[in-house]
């Protein structure tokens, strides 16, 4: 119950950091015009894509990890001699 619990709150950290990396990417070139803007906006866009790329390959390692540390360490019911 307790790994439930705990892998719960671990993948909505995850979530939660994604939303607020794609909200937080929306506004980034206010006062840009003509050639500059193109560029800042097709910067945001990479910068936007890596950024949301990255969270989610941590997210993904950080699941296998607990996985493989909860396969190893759950408990085993005894079997009956």
């Amino acid at each position: 119950m307790a790994f439930r619990i705990f892998f719960g709150l671990v993948n909505f950290g995850f979530l939660a950091w994604l939303i607020s990396a794609v909200a937080g990417s929306g506004d980034v070139c206010a006062g840009e015009t003509g050639e500059m803007l193109e560029a800042c906006e097709a910067g945001a866009a990479v910068g936007g894509f890596a950024s949301m790329a990255l969270i989610l390959f941590l997210w993904a390692v950080v699941d296998i990890i607990i996985y493989i540390i909860y396969r190893i360490f759950r408990r085993k019911p005894k079997q009956a001699a």
